[in-house]
């Protein structure tokens, strides 16, 4: 993807953690022009010599704009929403005050919390086939996804196409703590099921969900 020096995205050459997962998203919502670089890692560690350093934690999603690096996918997503901004590009975050911080909170619930959940249904389970997702969740893993269908129920109004409206990179993080269920085979409500494909069809989600990956090597060993 050769387009826009300018911006770079530095993600994971697996194209499944979902941090730059939602990174790329807005971009593409924004329709802003940025290259790729694909970061390998070996045993949780980068191996490539042209980004370790490049950030305090070695980690993926980071963006380089303009020769300036910047690093932690919620920063990065805020960084675009203030660095590009209406009326010239799309939002990404609710207009509404109160809605873009309901937006915040649940992007921050998906990165701290749900710690079985995302354990046993790991983003690469919703990519790749796993024998470890083929098992049921655990108690702790259920009470958790009760927890996050209680919210979605509190936000998803029956008949609304998104979460606060109009579509918000929420709804894209969203979708995948979704389908981190729905593509293990567990029980998830067919309302949900429909949002979820409604977000994962659009064209800045299909585009990095048909991406032709290589096969499969864990980050871990």
């Amino acid at each position: 993807m050769k387009s826009n020096p300018s911006l770079t995205l530095y993600m994971d050459d697996l194209w499944i953690s979902p941090y730059p997962f939602s990174v790329f998203c807005a971009l593409r919502e924004k329709k802003i022009d940025f290259d790729v670089y694909q970061v390998h890692f070996e045993k949780a560690e980068t191996v490539d010599p042209a980004f370790r350093g490049k950030t305090f934690t070695d980690l993926i999603p980071a963006i380089e704009h303009n020769g300036v690096f910047l690093s932690e996918s919620l920063a990065i997503l805020e960084y675009l929403e203030e660095c590009f901004s209406i009326p010239h590009v799309p939002r990404i975050f609710p207009k509404d005050l109160l809605d873009r911080t309901r937006a915040r909170g649940l992007m921050n619930w998906y990165r701290g919390g749900f710690i079985a959940l995302r354990d046993e249904r790991s983003a690469e389970t919703v990519f790749f086939e796993s024998e470890r997702a083929k098992k049921p969740l655990s108690p702790a893993a259920t009470e958790e996804a009760k927890d996050f269908f209680k919210a979605l129920r509190t936000y998803l109004k029956p008949g609304a196409e998104y979460l606060f409206g109009d579509w918000c990179i929420a709804d894209t993080e969203t979708a995948l703590m979704l389908n981190r269920m729905i593509q293990n085979g567990d029980a998830v409500d067919d309302d949900l099921k429909a949002y979820a494909k409604r977000v994962w069809t659009r064209t800045s989600t299909h585009e990095f969900v048909s991406h032709r990956r290589k096969p499969y090597q864990s980050y871990y060993k």
